[in-house]
C-alpha cells in the first residue's frame, strides 16, 4: 500500500510493515485494497461479511447470550439471533428488495435493533439508522435524501407514534398495500 503525501517538498521513501510512506502534500491516495496502513496486525484480515460472521458466531457460540434488553426483560442467544435475522431477511427478500438496497430503521435502543440490523446484513442490504427523535419533516427529508426502499419502525418513541409522522409524509400510507406505496 502506497500512502503519499508532501513534507518540506522532499520525497522520501519509508518502510513501515508492508507500507510504504512518501513524502506529498497531505494528499492520500490508496494503491491497492488492503486495509492495513502500518504493520500487520497479531491477527490477519477476515474476509467475510457482518452477516456471514453472525453466522459463524452462532455455530460456536449459539446458547451464549447475544443482547440483553434490561427495560424490555429480553434476552437472545447467538441462535435466537440468527435464526430471528434469517426470519427477517426472508422478509425483506420477499418484498422485493434486492442485495444492495437501502433499509432504514426508525427506532429507540430495543432487542430488535440488532435482529434488523443483522437481518440487513444477511440479506445483502445497506442498513440505515434513524434517530428515533426524528419529527416527520427531519424523517421525510432524511428518507428522501438517502433513498431507502423500506423502513422498519417501532410503534412509538417518547409518546410519539411513529406511524402517525408516517401519514403526515406519506398520507397514501393508510390505503395502500404493502410494497406498493408509489411515494
Amino acid at each position: 500500500m502506497v500512502i503519499a503525501r508532501r513534507a518540506l517538498g522532499a520525497f522520501v521513501r519509508v518502510k513501515c510493515g508492508q507500507a510504504t510512506v512518501l513524502a506529498l502534500r497531505r494528499k492520500h491516495t490508496q494503491t491497492n485494497e488492503l486495509s492495513y496502513l502500518h504493520n500487520i496486525g497479531k491477527y490477519p484480515l477476515a474476509y467475510r461479511t457482518i452477516g456471514q460472521e453472525l453466522g459463524r458466531i452462532a455455530s460456536e457460540y449459539g446458547d451464549r447470550e447475544a443482547f440483553v434488553a434490561v427495560q424490555e426483560q429480553k434476552r437472545l442467544t447467538y441462535d435466537q439471533l440468527r435464526l430471528e435475522a434469517d426470519r427477517l431477511a426472508a422478509g425483506f427478500r420477499s418484498l422485493g428488495l434486492q442485495k444492495g438496497d437501502r433499509i432504514g430503521l426508525w427506532a429507540p435502543n430495543v432487542i430488535s435493533w440488532p435482529v434488523v440490523f443483522y437481518a440487513a446484513a444477511r440479506a445483502g442490504l445497506i442498513f440505515v439508522a434513524l434517530n428515533p427523535a426524528y419529527e416527520a419533516p427531519e424523517m421525510e427529508y432524511c428518507l428522501q435524501k438517502v433513498g431507502v426502499k423500506a423502513l422498519v419502525t417501532s410503534e412509538s418513541f417518547r409518546n410519539k407514534p411513529y406511524y402517525d409522522a408516517l401519514l403526515k409524509i406519506l398520507p397514501e400510507l393508510q390505503t395502500t398495500s404493502p410494497g406498493k406505496l408509489s411515494s
